[in-house]
Formats: structure tokens, C-alpha cells, sequence
């Protein structure tokens, strides 16, 4: 494949639409956070915890003092036989809904409208204090089922986390990869560009 087709696949288009309905002063935060330097929108340290994440961890992640976003864990010690990189990580989605004081009070998770998709993250988020876990609640069926999976540029398909190729095109796609630490913060910082509520 070619270095063209890889740069206009089914995320880079989806994302050029998003960036294109938007306001000429929306367009311009976001292409100066494009070329900023990662400390412009570093996560804010909530506390550090050497722990290893646990199936159905619930944290919190914060983008500026004293907001905080839900997220919850979807997977922990992924194994993946075509992968090294990803075995034994996790997989973890951040919603849209907030609150100002660490507590379980506003959770209130909505999978069809996600501040940040499935994505595998290691364990040094939670070690570093960039995510706090407050609480655990059991994965639902839903959270079980979830249509999701990460599109392979390379391959033109979608798979799983483990690897496996997914037959469909699934209604959540994601970016393939392990997300860095700058990664999610540049991430929340565009959606919070693009969502003035």
C-alpha cells in the first residue's frame, strides 16, 4: 500500500468531514493544536497509583483543574499474537460526561457519543497519576457486546484487539495502536475545541 492510500482511508475522511463543518475560528484552535507542543495540553496529574488496572475500573482523567471525565477499563492484559507491543496492555473509553469533584455522582456513560473511542493505553496512565481509578462496576452486556473495532491501514480491514479480523464494518471504529500519553490528551483537547456545552 502505498504512503496516498494510507493517508486517505475511512478515519482520515471521517476526520477532514468533522474538521470541515467547522466554524473558521473552531478551524484555527485546532490547527494551532495540531502544531502545538505537547505541554500546551498535558493531562493533569489527579494522584499516582502503582496499580494494575482491573476489567470494569472506572476513573477519572483530567484535562484542566478541577474538570474531571469519566472513563472506564474494557480489557486489561490483552494478548495479541500479532502484536508484541499491545500484549498485556489495555483498553480503556473516556465519555463525554464530567464532574468537578472526584466522585461517582455524574457517571453517567454513554457509548453513542464517546469522548475518546476504545483505545489500549498501558498501565503507566494510572502511575503516573493521569488517570484515577475511583470505582469498579462490572462490565454490562452492552460493554460486552460493544460493535467496535480498530482499522488497519496497512490491511484496509478492521480487527479486534486481540488481532482477529472483524467481518463488518463495526459502528465504533478506532485508531489502531497504542495510544502515548500525549496521544489522549491531544485527543480530548480536540474534541473539548470542537464541543463549546
Amino acid at each position: 500500500m502505498n504512503i496516498k492510500n494510507l493517508n486517505d482511508n475511512i478515519l482520515t475522511r471521517a476526520w477532514k468531514e468533522r474538521y470541515n463543518a467547522q466554524s473558521e475560528s473552531i478551524k484555527k484552535q485546532l490547527d494551532h493544536l495540531y502544531h502545538a507542543d505537547p505541554s500546551e495540553y498535558k493531562l493533569k496529574v489527579i494522584k499516582r497509583k502503582r496499580i494494575q488496572p482491573q476489567e470494569g475500573d472506572v476513573f477519572l482523567v483530567s484535562p484542566r483543574e478541577n474538570i474531571y471525565f469519566y472513563g472506564k477499563v474494557l480489557c486489561t492484559n490483552i494478548r495479541n499474537p500479532y502484536d508484541n507491543w499491545i500484549n498485556g496492555q489495555n483498553m480503556v473509553v473516556i465519555f463525554k460526561c464530567k464532574t468537578d469533584i472526584i466522585s461517582m455522582e455524574k457517571y453517567n456513560p454513554n457509548y453513542d457519543d464517546l469522548l475518546v473511542k476504545p483505545t489500549i493505553v498501558t498501565k503507566q496512565y494510572w502511575s503516573n497519576g493521569s488517570f484515577y481509578t475511583i470505582d469498579n462496576i462490572p462490565l454490562t452486556n452492552l460493554e460486552k457486546n460493544l460493535d467496535y473495532g480498530f482499522y488497519d491501514a496497512f490491511n484496509n480491514c478492521f480487527i479486534s484487539e486481540t488481532g482477529a479480523k472483524i467481518d463488518h464494518q463495526p459502528k465504533i471504529i478506532c485508531s489502531k495502536g497504542i495510544s502515548t500519553l500525549s496521544g489522549i490528551s491531544y485527543f480530548i483537547e480536540r474534541e473539548l475545541i470542537m464541543d463549546k456545552t
